[in-house]
């Protein structure tokens, strides 16, 4: 119970938004974009995605190399300053039958005014991810890793969960030459916690372990080279 109180809150923050950029942009390439979704909330018998979302910006270094940041919309309504920022690199390229593979390392920062508190929880992401057909579409499945640094969670309460483990799959849609993609994506937020006894309704496709995140977004890719 504990440990599952403890998740609910920092997942609630790590919940709010897909993985970005599974697949670095191409050199000197700018995005922006928007999600919405996350963990799923049990409401009036029916499961769905909380209505969490954000706005997002990215830049290809390389095209190897994208950074990337991001404003939590939705937390920011209400009265939390949420944002992330951080970059993907892709050290494996697809050769056949064998993916791209992709690491993301993002920093999660919330700032509480009301309580005058900050949190910061570093993440690093893996991602194998295949392209196919002519408009480079791709699926991907791999795993979010979020390390909570915090003695304390929701600003306030003790910590004994230091570590967070997340697996997600996806699925990225690109228009002709890449002018635009949707993506969805499903990530299962702390699968093997138990949450039984949660005041909060998450649920999840696992039952009662963890909390299943659901996410739709689009993306818009600018000065794309002829």
């Amino acid at each position: 119970m504990k440990e599952f109180l403890i998740a609910v809150v920092v997942l609630t923050f790590i919940g709010c938004a897909p993985t970005r950029f599974v697949e670095p942009l191409e050199k000197d390439q700018w995005a922006v974009g928007g999600s919405v979704g996350g963990p799923m909330v049990g409401f009036g018998g029916v499961a769905i995605p909380a209505p969490l979302s954000s706005i997002e910006a990215g830049y290809g270094l390389d095209s190897n190399l994208t950074v990337f940041t991001a404003l939590h919309t939705t937390s920011f309504l209400f009265g939390t300053g949420h944002m992330d920022f951080g970059a993907t690199y892709r050290p494996l390229k697809q050769k056949g039958y064998w993916p791209s593979v992709s690491l993301t390392g993002t920093a999660q920062l919330a700032y509480s005014p009301s309580a005058k508190a900050f949190n910061f929880w570093p993440a690093i992401d893996a991602n194998a991810y295949w392209n196919y057909g002519k408009r480079r579409n791709y699926f991907y499945i791999g795993c979010n890793n979020t390390f909570v640094l915090s003695p304390d969670v929701d600003f306030d309460r003790p910590n004994a969960q230091r570590v967070l483990f997340s697996p997600q799959f996806g699925h990225v849609f690109k228009a002709t030459e890449n002018r635009y993609q949707l993506f969805a994506e499903v990530k299962l937020l702390g699968p093997y916690i138990a949450g039984e006894d949660a005041f909060v309704p998450y649920t999840g496709i696992l039952g009662n372990q963890g909390v299943t995140g659901i996410y739709i977004g689009f993306r818009k890719t600018l000065n794309k080279k002829k």
